[in-house]
């Protein structure tokens, strides 16, 4: 028994040794097929970043359009603030011509 359970463990370590991998070389239609692939990929992704490009692209006029309109409204509100000094001066004055003149039922 110990002849037949050394010659089977010799037998198997023998196929074991003998027993490798191999590596599958990749046939030319493989290689097309993965050259397909990448190309679809390639094109499929350059989609998107047009895409991304005019989004940023409408973006950038967006943000153009709102500094401007900014910029105007900040113009107007100096005038207006101009405009509001000046009208407060005016009715200090009206008031104080009042109060002189002891017109106080204008008030």
């Amino acid at each position: 028994m110990k002849r037949i359970g050394k010659g089977f463990i010799a037998t198997m370590m023998a196929s074991l040794i003998f027993a490798t991998t191999v590596f599958a070389v990749p046939t030319e239609q493989t290689l097309r097929n993965e050259k397909k692939s990448a190309e679809a990929q390639l094109k499929k992704l350059e989609s998107e970043m047009t895409s991304v490009m005019r989004n940023i692209n409408a973006t950038e006029q967006e943000l153009v359009k709102v500094g401007r309109q900014m910029a105007k409204a900040d113009e107007e509100l100096k005038k207006a603030k101009v405009q509001e000094a000046k009208q407060y001066e005016a009715m200090k004055n009206r008031i104080v011509a009042m109060y002189e003149n002891g017109n106080s039922s204008m008030l």
